[in-house]
């Protein structure tokens, strides 16, 4: 199985600074974990630059508000956002996310970031 949307897209649109969207319930979450907006926001953009295909587990299709396919990772934090958040306690995340294109360039929708619930199920064919 593999992502809905184009991972090395989606990493460079986080990592060069395109749109980031981080839906309202995800960034509760990271607040949690952090402390304020800015930092929320760079956790958020380092978390996704941070994704490779061996983290993919899924894509999953979402009703309104979010409508559409998504793709569910499942990732361990980098030693440097771990120790720039000081996130050492919390070293693995799970993200959903997609990918919409338009002429203006690319924009990451992210609905989902939060430590994982339960055990991860890598549902990739190996």
């Amino acid at each position: 199985m593999t992502p809905k949307h184009e991972l090395s897209r989606v990493v460079a649109a986080a990592a060069d600074g395109d749109l980031l969207l981080v839906g309202s319930r995800a960034r509760e979450i990271v607040l949690n974990y952090v402390d304020g907006l800015l930092e929320a926001d760079a956790f958020a953009r380092g978390l996704v630059a941070s994704l490779r295909p061996e983290h993919f587990q899924e894509t999953v299709a979402l009703g309104a508000p979010y409508a559409g396919e998504f793709d569910v990772y499942i990732c361990p934090l980098t030693a440097a956002l771990m120790a720039k958040h000081g996130l050492e306690h919390v070293a693995t995340w799970y993200v959903k996310l997609k990918l919409a294109e338009s002429d203006d360039g690319d924009s990451v929708l992210v609905v989902s970031m939060h430590p994982p619930e339960r055990p991860a199920r890598n549902r990739r064919k190996r």
